[in-house]
Parts: structure tokens; sequence; C-alpha cells
């Protein structure tokens, strides 16, 4: 890698550093202060180093398994795969591909594999997994800025604010793949541009961690191949390799899955991720609308860089990748999760595009500009960094980690932040999920059952946790059968998998319509255990009971605070029994 970067010096006669009036003045400067300022522009520079790892390194220590919970499912399927050789959520479930990023799975799986780590040990894998990405990113960023900007210590405080991007430290605190893409991305662009065969090992790759970027790389190298004469004999090769790769990938996909994509493209075409009609215009219109807006700042400095005065014929991927980021944002619409959760891979892409683009101008200002566009990115995503740091400061409260002074604010937050339903609820987290799963568990434990199904739209740490639960995804994303026939599928779908115990809430509730599935009428009674609420069969019930467990009927309205009962749809269906099956230990 190193050896194709070092390409990279062709364009060391565009820099200053190299012009001979620059040698001239450090020659007559005295020696002890050109050390003096070496020295300090140094030190400058190895501090925007240690505060971007140590900021990072903080964030993922104090966070632990408060964040995101799909990040949690890769690491679940990593873990059935690592340890039982089963590409599933649990050795009891399904097997579909679930995950957004079979590269990323399988990397962790490598870690199940060899160390066997507990439930923490694993989310914590996946982060680290997450930020050594990352680091490697800001590495090769790092080393191509070099024809731009001469000095290590510019380039150091460059990609140290790169890495710092709220977008950025909210993918390595969720433990999830799209630093792994911005890495192999990066590459990609850098081994184009030093015309390396290394890019052909690259693009499988690619279309291993993410399956849209068949979409980035064939709207690039299209684009090449009919309006970029000079680029397209490589550009055909690459698009040949492209199809023969994607084709492998499909052919493999098909006879492991019998599927020709994966399961999460088919579960987002329906509701609750696709809407119709107009409704569903507007969304796609939204994700266009947050490419722009996430990206602003970059976006504002392509454009006051558009006047060039070398002659010099610049790269046109790096431009070519972010156009296909935008094209793709409004194609696919508005992403779940945090606002540019989808754009993080291109951003190293536009920094060296604007790299380039600055040096070329009649005043370069490289450094300036990339700083304007950095702070200003920042500036524009306040939003996801206040979230990040929301989710920090409740990580470190529900672990016991933060000082005394913060109490009040955890406080606060958390209630700000988890105020989707009562009892003790923390959040779209994989902790959250895993009390859940854990409760379940406990009363398959009760029936003396090896394995039980379990139906819930919430599986990453409810799979992570509890291994021998048959996950039955409500929420799609991991279901083979109700991916492809949606909610309309979903009443053949309870009469023939009866699960033992439901957990369903708001809107999974209401999109899902299973209050009026008439399998789950006829069949199915409220309960709470644990503090939470369950929906559990007849004869499910009635078992648990004649094994000892105590059961006493409570109304509604003499019900503690238990957790998923926040919406008023999932109140509304509670009013219709005269009281509610309270389990004890």
């Amino acid at each position: 890698m190193i050896a194709l970067l070092s390409e990279t010096s062709r364009f060391a006669r565009y820099c200053p550093m190299y012009h001979p009036s620059c040698h001239l003045r450090r020659l007559t400067m005295p020696e002890h202060r050109t050390y003096r300022i070496e020295a300090r522009a140094g030190a400058t520079g190895f501090l925007f180093v240690v505060a971007y790892a140590a900021l990072s390194l903080t964030a993922i220590a104090l966070v632990g398994p408060y964040g995101w919970d799909d990040g949690a499912i890769t690491v679940a399927y990593a873990r059935t795969l690592g340890r039982h050789g089963l590409f599933a959520l649990t050795p009891a479930s399904v097997s579909a591909e679930g995950t957004s990023s079979l590269l990323m799975t399988a990397m962790l799986a490598m870690g199940q594999w060899l160390l066997q780590p507990g439930f923490l040990e694993a989310i914590r894998t996946a982060q680290l997994l997450s930020f050594i990405a990352l680091s490697a990113t800001l590495v090769l960023v790092w080393r191509a800025l070099q024809p731009f900007l001469p000095s290590p210590t510019h380039r150091l405080i460059v990609v140290s604010l790169l890495g710092l991007l709220p977008a950025f430290q909210a993918e390595i605190v969720n433990g999830m793949e799209m630093t792994v893409f911005a890495l192999l991305l990066s590459a990609f662009v850098l081994s184009w541009r030093a015309q390396s065969t290394f890019a052909f090992a690259l693009l499988p790759l690619l279309l291993l961690v993410r399956f849209e970027a068949v979409f980035y790389l064939g709207f690039a190298l299209g684009w090449m191949v009919a309006f970029c004469p000079h680029d397209r004999p490589r550009a055909i090769r690459m698009c040949a390799w492209l199809m023969l790769s994607f084709l492998l990938l499909t052919i493999w996909r098909y006879w492991v899955f019998g599927a020709l994509v994966p399961n999460t493209i088919l579960a987002k075409l329906q509701v609750p991720y696709s809407k119709k009609g107009w409704e569903g215009v507007a969304e796609k219109l939204r994700g266009l609308e947050d490419f722009l807006f996430v990206n602003a700042a970059f976006l504002a400095g392509m454009y006051m860089s558009r006047k060039r005065v070398q002659e010099r014929r610049p790269d046109p991927m790096p431009v070519l990748l972010i156009c296909a980021f935008g094209v793709f944002a409004l194609i696919s619409g508005r992403n779940w999760g945090y606002t540019g959760r989808m754009f993080v891979a291109v951003l190293p892409v536009f920094v060296l595009a604007l790299a380039e683009r600055f040096a070329d101008m009649r005043q370069p200002r490289v450094l300036r500009g990339l700083l304007l566009c950095l702070c200003g990115s920042f500036l524009v995503n306040l939003a996801v960094l206040r979230e990040n740091v929301d989710t920090i400061i409740l990580g470190a409260s529900m672990r016991g980690a933060l000082p005394p002074a913060l109490n009040a604010a955890g406080d606060e937050i958390r209630k700000r932040v988890w105020s989707e339903s009562p009892g003790d609820w923390r959040g779209v987290t994989p902790q959250n999920y895993a009390m859940t799963g854990t409760s379940v568990d406990h009363l398959r434990e009760h029936l003396g059952q090896s394995t039980l199904k379990f139906m819930t739209p919430d599986v990453g740490g409810t799979a992570l946790c509890c291994e021998r639960l048959d996950i039955l995804d409500s929420g799609l994303l991991t279901n083979p059968t109700l991916a492809r026939r949606g909610y309309a599928g979903l009443a053949e779908y309870l009469n023939k998998e009866r699960p033992e115990v439901i957990e369903t809430h708001g809107l999974w509730s209401r999109d899902s319509g299973i209050y009026s599935v008439a399998e789950f009428e006829a069949n199915y009674l409220p309960a709470v255990y644990d503090g939470t609420l369950f929906w559990l069969r007849h004869d499910v019930l009635q078992r648990l009971v004649a094994r000892g467990l105590a059961a006493d009927p409570v109304r509604l309205d003499r019900l503690p605070d238990i957790r998923y009962l926040g919406d008023s749809g999932d109140v509304s269906q509670l009013t219709r029994f005269s009281a509610v099956t309270v389990l004890g230990r």
C-alpha cells in the first residue's frame, strides 16, 4: 500500500515547498530558529493526533453497549458464524442475509472464532474495528495529501479534524461498517489515480462491505466510459470486472440464501421503510436534502474551487463518486438512524478532491480551504454532534462511570432522549434489548425448552445475549419471509410459526396491524414479566403457571411503569382486557 501511495509524489512540482526561493529562505534562517519552529509545528500536529485518538477511544470506553442496536445485529451474525458456522442471528434462527455488511461480519466472526468474547467484549471489538478502519483511512489520506500539503503537521491537523467529524465518531461508537467502507473506497480512489492493478483487488471487497457499492462504482465508471475518452479504456476494463464480480457474488448469494439481493434490501422496499405515492416521493427528496445539507460545507468548497489555472487534467473519479452518492440518496430516500450515515464513506473522497482543486487555483490556499470546509462541516452537523455527546453521557451514566458533578445532566438527558417508554427503558440500544432477551430466555428455562420462538422488531442485543432464542424479526430486516411479502403476509406467518412469546410496540404495532390479525387476537394474552410487557400464547401461559411461576391478574390502571407501554395504540389494545397477568419468579 505504501508503494502504491508513493506514486503521489509526481505532484510535488505543484507544492510551494519545492520552489527554489523557499529553500533560499530556509538557508538564510538561523539554524536554531529553524529547529525551534519545526519542533513547535511537530508538537502541534502530535497534539491533534492525540486528541483524535483520546476522544475516540474514550467515547468507545464510555458508550459500551449503549450505542445503536443495528450495530449489534452484525455482531450477532458474526457470533453465530464464528462459533457455529451458521449465517443467522442465532443458531436457532433462520438463515438470512440480515446484516448490512458481509465483510464486517466475516472479520468479526474471525474474532469470535479465536477469542469467543462475551456480550460487552463483542460489542467493543466491533467498535475498535471501526476505529482502526477509520485510523487507517486517515493514514491513507495523510499520505495522499503530501503533493498538495507538504507540511506533515498541516496534514496531521486536517486528517485529525476529518476523523473527529460527528458522523465518523457516531459510526465508531456504534461499531458499524461505514469506516471500513471509507477505507476501501479511499484506497480504490488512490489506486485508480496511480493506475495500479490493486484497484481490481479492492473492487470485490467494496461489494462485500456494502451492497450499494455496485451503484457508486457503476455510476462513476459508466460515466467515464460514456463521456471521458482519456479514461475510457481503463474504465471499460474495470466495468467488466465490476459486472463479473457482482455476478459471482449474486450467484453465491442465491446459492446460500435463495435470494438475488440481501434480505435488508428486500425489507427496505416494504413498510415502514418505504412509503407509497407522494409520501414516498417526499421521502426520496428528503434523502437528497440530507446529502446536500450534511455535505454543504464540502459542496461549497467544490463550488468555490471550480476556477482552475493549472493545465494538469484532474482525476474525475472523486467527483463522480461524490455525484454517485448524491444520486443514490435521491433514489433510496432518507436513511434510518443518524443523519449522514450513508455518506460517511465519501467524506475522505471530498477531502482528496478538494485538496487537488484548491492546489490548482490561481492563489492556492489548500490548508485554509480544507480547514474552512472541515469547520463548516462541524457546524452543519451539530445535531449529530449533540446526539454523540448524549450517547456518551448516557453510556457513562448507566455504567456508573459519570463523574458525580454530571449526574444531574445525565438524568436530564435520559428523560429527554429515552422518553419512548416508561419503566426501565434504555433506548434503541443493545443493552436495552439484551434485557428483553434475557427475560424471554428465563421464560424458556421455566418452560424447560431447549429453544423458544420469540417475535420482536428489535433483534441485535436480543440475539447477541441469548443464542437459544429462535428470533422472528417483525422488523423484517433479518426475516426472509416477511421481507419478501411485507406485513401482508403477517397473518399467514403467525399461523405457521406460532411463536411462544411476542413483543410489539409503537410503529411496529401500527404498521404491521398485528393487533387485528385473527391468530393474534385468538391465541395471545398480555403478560408482564421482569417489568416488561409481552404477549404470550394461551397454552404457554398455562404451562408457566403449571410449572410454579406466580401469576397475578392486575387491572390496567394499577399496573406499575412497564417497558414497551409508551404508545397510545399499545395502551388501547390492553384496555380490551379486564386485567393483565403479572408473572413473578
